[in-house]
């Protein structure tokens, strides 16, 4: 059995090493995702998808090319606006929870 702490014997084969030992030994800290960082980025990504599917709509960028479902460029950076948006909102009740002790 190998003295690297993770190492595992299988079978008659070499030690195989799992986990942070397998960079040789020297773990890595593992960062944590942070939650309230990541709401930010998607609040900023929504306001600037929704802004660019208003001036799109305002401008009228070629009404009459449509797509799937029948939506314009306008309508369906709307819909993609609204998603990123119920995603972000996840992430601020997620982050909340975890702040609080209630996760």
């Amino acid at each position: 059995m190998s003295s690297l702490p993770g190492a595992t014997r299988s079978g008659d084969g070499p030690d195989v090493v799992v986990g942070a030992a397998a960079d040789g030994g020297l773990a890595r800290r593992r960062r944590r995702v942070n939650l309230g960082r990541l709401a930010v980025f998607g609040a900023v990504l929504t306001v600037l998808v929704a802004a660019d599917a208003l001036y799109m709509h305002l401008t009228g960028y070629q009404p009459g090319d449509r797509h799937r479902f029948g939506l314009s460029d306008a309508g369906e950076l709307a819909v993609a606006a609204g998603l990123l948006a119920s995603v972000t909102v996840a992430l601020l009740t997620l982050w909340r929870r975890a702040g609080s002790g209630r996760a």
